[in-house]
Formats: C-alpha cells, structure tokens, sequence
C-alpha cells in the first residue's frame, strides 16, 4: 500500500497568495494614511489645549494666555501670576502629566507630521482667555472675528469669538 503524500494542493495555494495579496494592500493603504492620522492626533491637541486654558482662566478667575510659535513650530502655555497680575508677569504653566514646563513642540515623533503654518489672532500670534474665559488676542482685545490657526495639509483650527468655541475646519 501506498503512503499518501503530504503536502498543499495547487488550489490552497493560490487561495493563501490571493489573501497574502488582499492582506499586502490593505496593509500600504493604511500606511499611506499615517501622516493624516497624526496631523488629525496632532490638531486634536492644540484644540484641547485652548480648551484647557479657557477652563483653567475660568476656575482660577485669572487670565490665561497660549503662545504660538510658527519659526519653532510649537506653543506654550502661560498662566497669570496671581501674586503679581497682567500679562507682563505671566509664568509657563506647569504640564499636569511630566511637570514640565507646559511647552507643545510639533515635529515630536507622535506631532512630526504636523507643523503650523500660520497665527491670525486679531492679528497676533497669541490667544488669551480673561477671568471669565472670553477669548482675547495677545494685546487683552476681545476677538471679534473667529481666531485662526493654520496646520500644513489644510487644516484649519476656528476659535468663535464670544464663546472661545475651538473647531477643526
């Protein structure tokens, strides 16, 4: 009696490097979409981070400024110094999670897809939240036109005057 061969037949086979083939392109196509995916992460965050600052300006009843940098391509967080008020005397707020000095720079490797392009707040590079969380430009101006902030890859972020309402157009 003859032992029987073991091996694959030729239908299997194929059938495997057809799913192999589906699976490979799935795979590339979903890699092609990384940058966009972080560039998303990355505006998600700045939109969280003004929300943090409105908040914060809101429950300390003190004024709350963001910083944009589009030459070093990050932002930073200040606080106003309630021992010594105004904007001349603002501190780097402390980030809750390293303690660190609360100082966002993008082209980190989670943010490298992502770089500021340009700052239109009421004409100036900064956003300010008063006491009562109403959004200002950098000079304690209420913003009366809806604040911008321009990501490369046409990303849009809105700050709404009155309210401070942030949206990614």
């Amino acid at each position: 009696m003859r032992k029987a061969q073991r091996g694959f037949t030729l239908i299997e086979l194929i059938m495997v490097t057809v799913i192999l083939g589906i699976l490979a392109a799935t795979i590339s196509i979903s890699l092609g979409d990384i940058n966009v995916i972080r560039r998303d992460i990355s505006a998600r965050k700045i939109m969280t981070d003004i929300r943090l600052a409105q908040n914060l300006a809101i429950a300390r009843h003190l004024h709350t400024w963001i910083a944009f940098d589009v030459t070093l391509n990050q932002y930073t967080l200040f606080l106003e110094n309630p021992a010594n008020l105004g904007r001349a005397n603002r501190r780097i707020a402390k980030d809750p999670i390293t303690q660190g000095p609360y100082i966002i720079s993008l082209g980190s490797p989670q943010t490298a897809a992502c770089s500021l392009t340009s700052i239109n707040i009421g004409g100036t590079p900064e956003l300010e939240f008063d006491k009562y969380g109403f959004p200002e430009d950098q000079n304690g101006n209420r913003i009366t036109t809806p604040g911008l902030i321009q990501l490369n890859g046409a990303r849009v972020l809105s700050i709404t005057p009155e309210t401070g309402r942030v949206v990614m157009q």
